[in-house]
């Protein structure tokens, strides 16, 4: 195989040496301009100020709205807080969550206890038995014979 012509390589980047590389990063550091802490501080206090006064406007436009919100809801809060403690209070009060005794007291006695106060105000009707008739009552659905079931056409069973 013959050797390639330069012109092959002519757009092919060539590797810097390591002077040259040193001379670059020299420039570089040379043109670097030195920051002045003044400027860096009064820049960090502008972003700061700028991020100060977004905030306040927001809460002084939205913040309003906000505080009504709170003030309107805050009479349902106080409702909501104090049906809460009534029935904690309840709770707390109860015979069935803190019987006198019951560590004491065997199963019978505590069942005694527990159907005394869960049952006293419910009705000792049987819910499952059937009503009776009453005059207010409806009267009985007669039944019919049932009546032979229609089939569409075309779906008559074969002979």
């Amino acid at each position: 195989m013959p050797p390639k012509p330069a012109a092959v390589f002519a757009d092919t980047p060539r590797m810097i040496s390591d002077d040259e590389k040193r001379e670059l990063i020299r420039a570089h550091a040379a043109m670097r301009a030195p920051q002045d802490p003044l400027q860096r501080m009064s820049l960090w206090a502008g972003v700061t100020l700028s991020v100060l006064m977004i905030g306040a406007g927001w809460w002084l436009s939205v913040g309003q709205n906000v505080r009504n919100a709170v003030d309107q809801q805050s009479d349902q809060i106080h409702q909501a807080t104090a049906e809460l403690d009534k029935f904690v209070n309840l709770v707390q009060t109860s015979k069935i969550t803190h019987p006198d005794g019951v560590a004491q007291a065997n199963a019978a006695s505590f069942q005694e206890l527990l159907k005394n106060d869960l049952f006293e105000h419910t009705s000792r009707t049987d819910v499952m038995a059937p009503a009776s008739p009453t005059a207010s009552s409806t009267p009985p659905i007669k039944s019919s014979p049932p009546s032979a079931p229609t089939i569409p056409p075309g779906l008559t069973p074969d002979p």
